[in-house]
């Protein structure tokens, strides 16, 4: 049997799943992992072959359009789907995907960073005591440049709600971050506490506290 791996996606982490699947190609040749091809947004997917070949896509395109790209290759025939986080950005999507029967894996890339493995050894061996709970912050601005500047050009994908979704950091980052906390932990989170801070030239500050949002 063959593997064919098509990337769908052309930022750092489609060519981080590329540069991954040509090194697990070269130390394991026995899986037959043939060399990746590209597939541009809105064209066609190249014909697949059928014989002894597994045709698997990997999803790497701005958020929002993740459900339709997975929609998409289940129809066109794909045997699974790999897809970089998150899967959907809103309600409606999650329902869509109810409509995929492929098997999807979900990449976290930040598991593979060299901090959070670190602690996440450190608390299996019990370094750091009894974990009561896990605090993080992020920031990031595209949300922000969009409510200051409305008609302002879209400097990147992050920028268009119809790329990035109506959530922004939300969904973008903070999957990363609950993600992280849980592989960390190695179990879901019994309770959370978000607090959202709002930060903009000239606009006054506003932080607002959500307890035990489940």
């Amino acid at each position: 049997m063959k593997l064919q791996p098509y990337c769908l996606g052309s930022g750092r982490s489609a060519d981080a799943i590329q540069k991954a699947l040509f090194v697990i190609s070269q130390n394991r040749p026995d899986w037959n992992i043939l060399p990746s091809i590209k597939v541009a947004r809105d064209r066609p997917i190249p014909p697949m072959e059928k014989d002894d070949t597994k045709n698997v896509i990997f999803i790497a395109n701005p958020l929002a359009l993740h459900t339709p790209a997975l929609i998409a290759a289940a129809k066109a025939g794909f045997d699974a789907a790999i897809i970089e986080k998150p899967a959907a950005v809103n309600l409606k999507q999650i329902a869509d995907l109810g409509e995929i029967t492929i098997p999807v894996g979900v990449l976290h890339g930040y598991r593979e960073s060299w901090g959070v493995r670190t602690i996440r050894r450190m608390h299996k061996d019990a370094q750091l005591g009894e974990l009561i709970a896990i605090e993080g912050r992020y920031w990031q601005s595209s949300a922000a440049t969009r409510a200051l500047d409305p008609i302002a050009p879209k400097a990147s994908w992050k920028d268009d709600t119809s790329l990035s979704g109506e959530y922004d950091t939300l969904i973008d980052i903070g999957i990363h971050w609950v993600d992280s906390a849980c592989f960390i932990a190695g179990a879901l989170p019994q309770k959370g506490i978000l607090a959202l801070s709002h930060l903009n030239s000239g606009l006054a500050r506003q932080l607002s506290r959500c307890k035990d949002r489940r």
